[in-house]
């Protein structure tokens, strides 16, 4: 369940490869908390990069 959600949360935050900026100023908030939030998604998901990140999404797409 908590890799499901957090997959999706990653999904809607990190599309098309996006930098944290790009997404601070598409959902209007601090760069800072994109930063937070993708890493604690990366932890849930035990990956240590966005690459990985974006592996894992392909690989367990549904």
């Amino acid at each position: 369940m908590i890799y499901r959600l957090a997959r999706r949360k990653f999904s809607r935050i990190s599309p098309q490869g996006r930098t944290n900026k790009e997404i601070a100023r598409a959902l209007n908030i601090a760069e800072a908390t994109v930063k937070i939030h993708v890493q604690h998604i990366l932890h849930k998901l035990k990956l240590s990069s966005r690459v990985q990140a974006a592996a894992y999404a392909v690989a367990h797409a549904a």
